[in-house]
């Protein structure tokens, strides 16, 4: 069964019912920041990986850029 059947449709709107993962990266002095994620994006082998994932795994996504208001935890 695929994920969408299994889970419904992507949500297009705030409400609880859906799935997130969040994934946050510390960048190192010697990285390009938002360069290095650009030219990442653009990598060949990057790119078969999205299709790939997309093929085989998801049966849709949606892309979200927040700003985090609060951030709690532990070091």
């Amino acid at each position: 069964m695929s994920p969408r059947a299994r889970h419904g449709p992507l949500r297009r709107h705030g409400r609880p019912a859906y799935y997130e993962v969040i994934f946050t990266s510390t960048l190192n002095a010697d990285d390009r920041g938002y360069a290095a994620i650009a030219a990442w994006k653009a990598n060949a082998e990057h790119r078969e990986a999205q299709r790939l994932g997309h093929e085989r795994w998801c049966g849709g996504f949606r892309l979200r850029i927040a700003k985090v208001e609060r951030d709690y935890g532990m070091d």
